[in-house]
């Protein structure tokens, strides 16, 4: 039996086009290898719940004082970047008698949750009062790809949706003009539309429900600094880190320094010109593709640093904490 199949788990969750959808993707993660359902309160837009139902969420709308009292969760789980957004929902729980944990990435928004997780590799924000799974044992990930890898010169592009579509597209024609015998894929988030026109040997994807088999096949991947970078490096992907928001800058200069990444630079202004990343970059892919021995040590030393079991982990603590409030013993099964 999974960790928390007897269950109810509340995930409260912000996603959207410029959010990102990475809070989402691991509520469904967690949900997934805790055996539960993935019941889902949004922070978000229409488009964010499209994705949300794509993703298989069931979707709860109301305020929190509504769904603790409706749908009675055992454990209410947050993960959402607004501190102040989080505080309230954590408030609430703590009023309702329900335990709560919140998830995070770099120390940013911590709401005083009954158990926080935080599987940043950096924490430049500090520590959290109260228990904590802290560092990247606790990186709540998809699981890892079934397929074998063939990484025939194919480089995937994957900086996330909505403004960075274009960006992603731009630098795809860029690599390809310093590697013309690669093939490029761009994975552009959850978002439905596509980005046309497309450049010879450049493919685009359509929505994903994980970059896994992707990240496996691929021979370098050029990320963003949130969750596909830790998938890459689980998955044993060379990687070249672009910081497609300010607060990825911290994450990027971690795995910089562990020697699990190339840094690509910041890309975070939607107004700035491209052309310091169209330089950067593409040479960076580069010199990837053309030094074997350097894309093998950058990909075991991601692979040594992210070993892809914290969702495992972390479903283990909440079933913990759970159990350990009575709660679970009240209820049936969800």
């Amino acid at each position: 039996m999974a960790p928390g199949a007897s269950m109810r788990v509340l995930f409260r969750v912000a996603a959207g086009p410029r959010i990102g959808y990475g809070h989402l993707v691991r509520a469904t993660v967690l949900a997934q290898v805790m055996g539960t359902a993935a019941v889902v309160s949004l922070r978000g837009n229409a488009d964010a719940g499209g994705t949300a139902r794509r993703l298989g969420c069931r979707m709860m709308a109301g305020s929190a004082r509504t769904l603790l009292s409706t749908f009675q969760p055992d454990v209410v789980v947050i993960d959402d970047p607004s501190g102040i957004a989080a505080t309230a929902w954590c408030r609430a729980a703590r009023f309702a008698g329900v335990p709560v944990a919140s998830v995070h990435d770099i120390g940013i928004g911590y709401c005083g949750a009954d158990l926080t997780i935080d599987g940043s590799v950096t924490l430049p924000g500090g520590v959290p009062d109260g228990p904590a799974l802290l560092g990247p044992r606790y990186a709540i990930l998809a699981p890892c790809s079934r397929r074998a890898g063939s990484r025939n010169r194919t480089v995937l592009v994957a900086l996330g949706g909505g403004p960075r579509r274009a960006m992603a597209l731009a630098l795809a024609r860029a690599i390809r003009a310093v590697c013309p015998d690669v093939a490029v894929r761009v994975a552009g988030g959850h978002a439905l539309k596509r980005v046309r026109p497309m450049a010879a040997g450049v493919v685009w994807l359509g929505p994903q429900r994980g970059l896994a088999d992707e990240l496996a096949c691929a021979s370098v991947a050029v990320v963003g600094g949130g969750v596909t970078l830790y998938e890459a490096c689980r998955e044993g992907t060379p990687t070249v880190a672009v910081a497609v928001a300010r607060a990825q800058r911290p994450t990027i200069r971690a795995f910089v320094r562990a020697g699990a990444s190339l840094d690509g630079g910041p890309a975070y202004s939607p107004s700035a010109s491209l052309a310091p990343l169209l330089e950067r970059t593409p040479p960076m892919v580069g010199r990837l593709m053309s030094d074997a021995s350097l894309r093998r040590r950058i990909g075991m030393t991601g692979a040594s640093l992210i070993d892809g079991r914290g969702a495992a982990r972390v479903a283990r603590a909440l079933t913990t904490m759970v159990r350990a409030s009575g709660r679970s013993r009240r209820r049936g099964p969800s």
